[in-house]
């Protein structure tokens, strides 16, 4: 999984959502400690959620899981503003 650095500290990101932090200049890729290839994972990774590049980058800042995030765009894409009631304490369950 890789793993990114800013000055808001470090985050790990699926490989799907991995793009949107490569391209952005306040994100630096670092290398994450590997994982022993023999080792059986301790949990399975559910799909990357939907979710637009201003909603991943805050969400990856301020280290909001998306999975837990209910998404109020088209299609229940996640948006930036659906991070943003999560971070104000909103209630997403």
């Amino acid at each position: 999984m890789p793993a990114f650095r800013s000055d808001r500290g470090m985050v790990l990101v699926p490989e799907a959502n991995a793009a949107q932090l490569r391209a952005s200049p306040r994100w630096e890729e670092i290398e994450a400690i590997p994982e022993d290839p023999e080792a059986e994972p301790a949990v399975v990774e559910a799909p990357a959620p939907k979710a637009t590049d201003a909603a991943i980058e805050l969400a990856a800042a301020e280290g909001v899981t998306l999975d837990l995030v209910k998404g109020t765009g088209q299609g229940g894409q996640i948006v930036k503003a659906d991070v943003e009631r999560v971070l104000r304490g909103g209630s997403d369950g």
